[in-house]
């Protein structure tokens, strides 16, 4: 079963966390808030103190976060996602963001080598 990562764990990103928990999967969740992260730990999940330490634990990371600029911050900053993620890795960004900011964020993780749906 792949290992399975979340950053943003609002009132969206816990109740898919608690599911993908459900269904078996190892869980790494990243928030900028501690509560939520000591939550899913209580529940079974790691909780990683960056977006590029889910990346080195996780096959496939979701991404719930708010808007374009929450998932560049996610992704690209030195302790980002994609300084972390492997090559093949694949994104699920879920973020409310406009169609060139899909495909800008979307070549932006296909040149690091991983896949975004």
């Amino acid at each position: 079963m792949p290992n399975v990562g979340l950053i943003g764990v609002g009132n969206m990103g816990m109740g898919m966390a608690r599911n993908i928990l459900k269904s078996g999967h190892e869980l790494t969740a990243y928030d900028v808030r501690t509560a939520p992260l000591e939550t899913l730990s209580q529940e079974g999940a790691r909780a990683a103190a960056s977006p590029k330490e889910v990346g080195l634990c996780a096959d496939a990371v979701f991404l719930m976060v708010l808007n374009v600029e929450q998932v560049k911050a996610a992704l690209l900053t030195e302790n980002g996602l994609l300084a972390g993620l492997k090559p093949g890795s694949t994104v699920i960004c879920t973020a409310t963001i406009g169609r060139s900011q899909v495909m800008e964020v979307g070549e932006l993780v296909t040149r690091s080598g991983m896949r975004i749906v």
